[in-house]
Order: structure tokens, then sequence, then C-alpha cells
């Protein structure tokens, strides 16, 4: 499994980005390990229908920022609707962390400057 690195540019992105959307306030080195439910999206009152719905948002705008903000492109074989469902996956599952996050946005877009040589490790 990859590791939480400033290095890798999915870390650095879904770190930004999360925080640029007022999910936590949380220097990079101590992001990672957070937990979905410590997010600000992540209301223990509310049902789990509306937290997918708060859930759904965030993964659009993370879509948004990642390909017009920060010009990322799919990964082979991923698009919008497999890559936010991938991101949904993962952020409406209370135990799983940032950093579990931001590898399935590793997995699911391509941003400018990543090596083509990440793909061959």
């Amino acid at each position: 499994m990859p590791e939480w690195n400033n290095n890798n540019l999915a870390c650095l992105k879904t770190w930004i980005h999360l925080k640029v959307l007022n999910q936590y306030d949380k220097v990079f080195k101590d992001a990672g390990s957070l937990k979905m439910n410590q997010l600000t999206f992540w209301n223990q009152s509310a049902s789990s229908e509306l937290r997918s719905i708060a859930a759904k948002t965030i993964c659009i705008q993370l879509d948004n920022m990642f390909r017009l903000h920060d010009k990322a492109t799919y990964e082979s074989g991923s698009n919008l609707e497999l890559a936010t469902e991938n991101m949904h996956t993962i952020m409406t599952n209370e135990d799983n962390t940032i950093a579990d996050l931001a590898f399935i946005v590793d997995d699911n877009y391509k941003f400018r400057g990543e090596s083509d040589d990440d793909a061959l490790l």
C-alpha cells in the first residue's frame, strides 16, 4: 500500500483541496490519519443518506478541483462516474482515512508533473 507522502501529488492535492473545502485544519503530516468521521461534513446526528449526499458533493468538488485547477486527467480506465464513485465509497465509511482517499485519487487521476515511472512501482 502506498504511504502518505507529500511527494505524492495525489496526497498533496487531496490534502490541500479538503483543507480549502474546510474539512479540517491539520498540517499535512497530521492529516493522513484523520478518519472520515472526523471531517466537518460527517454529522453524527445526520442519517447515512444525508452523509452520503454531503460526501457526493465533496467528491464532485474534488473532481472539479483536480481537473480544472490542477489540470489532472483521468487515468486509463477511469472517468467522472468511476472516480467520484470510488471517492464516495471511501468517504462514506467512517473508518477510512484521508490517506485512503488519496490512494483512490491516485488510482483515478494523473496529475501534471506526475512521473510515468510511478506506474512501474
